[in-house]
C-alpha cells in the first residue's frame, strides 16, 4: 500500500538561488525499506501567498487525494 502526501521541498539551483516547491510525494515499501517518491510538483510557493498554499493542500485532502501528513512546515514559507 502506497500513501500520497504534500511536501515542501527546498531547492538550490547553480545560480546560488533557492527555490521551495510544493510536492505530492508517494511513500512506499520496497521489501523492508520505506521509500518515497515524487509524483509531481504542484506549485512555486514563493509565488504563492501562505493561505494559497494551505488551500491547495486543503483542497486535495477533501479530495482524498492526500493523506493528513505534511512534510515541511508552513514555516518554510517564510521569505529566507
Amino acid at each position: 500500500m502506497s500513501l500520497l502526501f504534500p511536501q515542501i521541498v527546498s531547492t538550490k539551483k547553480g545560480d546560488g538561488k533557492t527555490y521551495r516547491y510544493l510536492h505530492i510525494v508517494e511513500s512506499y515499501r520496497d521489501g523492508k525499506i520505506l521509500k518515497k517518491r515524487r509524483i509531481t510538483s504542484l506549485v512555486n510557493i514563493d509565488e504563492c501567498s501562505e493561505k494559497e498554499i494551505e488551500q491547495i493542500i486543503l483542497n486535495l485532502k477533501l479530495n482524498s487525494l492526500l493523506q493528513t501528513r505534511v512534510l515541511g512546515s508552513l514555516n518554510d514559507l517564510d521569505p529566507k
